[in-house]
């Protein structure tokens, strides 16, 4: 009998004891490795179309017992610097302004939304003429955004590609709130912005009787110009069919809102945030039809490879832990099931064998004894007489040990007992062969296999 069959019920119980230390250790790792019980979102300045889009997230998140605290800012550069420094984990920044971002440290969950950039007017600065052309601001009283937000740096690039400088207009750099005031007071003759439709302030300046949205021409060519943008339309009558806002189809230029994030933000919060904005972007809206957001090919920065499968897979209608329950349990297990699975498996394999691991023990136990009896009835013609009643003492050795000290299970009695047969079969052959011996019937054999015969006394 072997060492391991020997001790078979002890490598038994060790295995199993190490199987539930790593379910433990797993268990305590998980719980020890538990993301922070709050995130910070950031978006624009107050009021802003980025806070409304924030404050949906926040909600969302408010049912899953999770805070998502929505943190304005002065526009896209200060978002970046807080998202470099660790002080915030995701932010809704413009797609144009990605491009050029460290991306060692930053990535993307995509677009989540269209930001069109509005040109509002006042028609009485324009006369009976409407405003289709950019190079039409020459001579304007034009708020182009704060020099630090989002609607400054593409505002100027286009106005400047239409011939429009601080030379020959009054570019004035107002916050969206103050350029609409002013707007409806006659204080400035155009407001550019570029703002989520969801943002007030559209929705506000929509209604404005002070305030046209101008339906630029040359969409294609800005778009070309500026790949980061995208032609979107307000269909006639879609804000307001009573009113008839807008009058007609009006075509915007659109830049993409990207969800940008850290690259160390935990997984599970990164998924959750797709899902979020899938159950947000679900019935679609005035300007992207249901489920066109988030695009994760929609913007400059790369989208990590997990997100991507993950976002396929939750389309598909694949389960996911995310989309069905709470974050917490999501993340834990998450987190166990890589320590479960390997687990599973062993013990799965443990069950499996065990009773093929049993009985190799139980027999382990009987054939040890077969071995020597077969090498007794092998070596049998070769013995003398001393030798056959030393064989003869063995046995009854072996006999005396299966009764009293080899245990078995009661399924495996049989096999101890037709081995006693088996010992009673050769005492039996050892025994007739003494008989011979003695009588002088028969001679050992010699080791070449010839016989021989002692001659008589």
């Amino acid at each position: 009998m072997t060492t391991i069959q020997k001790h078979l019920p002890l490598v038994v119980i060790i295995l199993l004891m190490i199987l539930l230390a790593l379910g433990i250790f797993g268990f305590v790792n998980t719980q020890q490795s538990v993301p922070p019980r709050d995130f910070v979102l950031l978006a624009d300045e107050q009021g802003g179309g980025y806070t409304a889009i924030a404050e949906q997230y926040q909600q969302l998140f408010d049912l899953r017992d999770v805070k998502l605290t929505v943190r304005p800012t002065s526009g896209a550069q200060e978002a970046f610097r807080l998202l470099e420094e660790g002080q915030a984990s995701l932010a809704l920044i413009p797609g144009y302004m990605t491009k050029d971002v460290n991306r060692d440290e930053l990535a993307s969950l995509g677009a989540v939304t269209y930001e069109p950039l509005w040109v509002f007017y006042n028609p009485d600065a324009f006369g009976d003429q409407p405003l289709t052309l950019l190079s039409q601001l020459e001579g304007k009283r034009v708020s182009i955004g704060a020099q630090d937000g989002k609607t400054y740096p593409l505002a100027a690039q286009l106005l400047t590609e239409s011939g429009v400088t601080a030379e020959n207009a009054t570019l004035l750099e107002l916050s969206t709130q103050e350029a609409a005031d002013q707007l409806n007071q006659g204080a400035i003759d155009v407001l550019i912005a570029l703002e989520p439709y969801q943002a007030q302030i559209i929705q506000d300046l929509l209604q404005a009787p002070r305030a046209k949205l101008a339906n630029l021409a040359r969409i294609d060519a800005y778009v070309t110009r500026q790949r980061a943008l995208t032609p979107v339309t307000l269909v006639a009558g879609v804000v307001d069919l009573e009113r008839d806002i807008p009058a007609e189809d009006t075509t915007l230029l659109a830049s993409a809102t990207n969800l940008v994030m850290r690259r160390d933000l935990n997984p599970t919060m990164g998924r959750s945030m797709i899902i979020a904005s899938l159950l947000l972007n679900a019935q679609g809206d005035y300007l992207s039809t249901p489920l066109a957001f988030p695009n994760l090919e929609a913007t400059d920065l790369p989208v990590l490879n997990e997100y991507v499968s993950f976002l396929n897979r939750v389309k598909s209608g694949a389960f996911s832990l995310e989309s069905r329950l709470p974050f917490w349990m999501a993340h834990t297990i998450e987190r166990l099931i890589f320590f479960l699975i390997p687990i599973g498996l062993l013990l799965s394999l443990l069950v499996i064998y065990a009773p093929a691991l049993w009985r190799w023990h139980m027999r382990g136990k009987v054939l040890p004894y077969y071995k020597q009896l077969r090498k007794m009835e092998i070596d049998l013609p070769n013995k003398n007489v001393e030798q056959i009643d030393a064989a003869l003492d063995q046995l009854a050795t072996f006999d005396a040990e299966l009764a009293r000290h080899v245990r078995v299970s009661l399924a495996y009695l049989p096999e101890v007992y037709q081995l006693r047969v088996h010992v009673r079969y050769i005492v039996d052959d050892l025994i007739r062969r003494r008989d011979q011996l003695v009588a002088g019937q028969v001679v050992p054999a010699t080791q070449d296999g010839q016989r021989t015969r002692e001659a008589a006394a």
